[in-house]
């Protein structure tokens, strides 16, 4: 089982990667044609950077996470796809409270970097969600 949870590891941090490197490469795509370029990216650059370390960094820590508690027993498991999402939920509002107050003088920058954060966090829980439902059902 330690190789299995090894190599799950392995490819959920490696799927989690390149995804966030698309996602990014959309974006910023995205903002070039609905854009005249230079405003969204002066604007949402920032912005884009944060998602992607909070994509990344609650990635690596979530799949630390996931090997503590596959080690353990199966109830260890259950509580963490309970747990690790709500931690997730929380440090999201925070950086988006954040973005609220840092950007709070212009409501356009700030609904744009809302919904560039929202759009990250948005396809981080549906990859959680997919990923681990198909290991758990490879498991059985």
């Amino acid at each position: 089982m330690r190789g299995g949870i090894d190599v799950i590891t392995k490819t959920y941090r490696k799927i989690s990667l390149w995804l966030s490197v698309g996602i990014t490469l959309l974006i910023l795509l995205a903002g070039q044609i609905m854009t005249s370029g230079n405003t969204f990216i002066g604007n949402t650059i920032g912005i884009v950077v944060m998602a992607v370390l909070y994509f990344i960094i609650t990635n690596i820590v979530t799949s630390n996470a996931w090997i503590k508690a596959a080690r353990k027993t199966d109830n260890s498991l259950t509580r963490f796809y309970i747990v690790a999402p709500m931690i997730k939920m929380v440090v999201a509002l925070v950086v988006i409270l954040f973005i609220i107050i840092s950007r709070r003088y212009n409501k356009t920058v700030m609904l744009e970097s809302v919904s560039v954060f929202a759009i990250y966090y948005v396809v981080q829980l549906l990859f959680d969600c997919i990923y681990y439902s198909r290991v758990e059902k490879n498991k059985k």
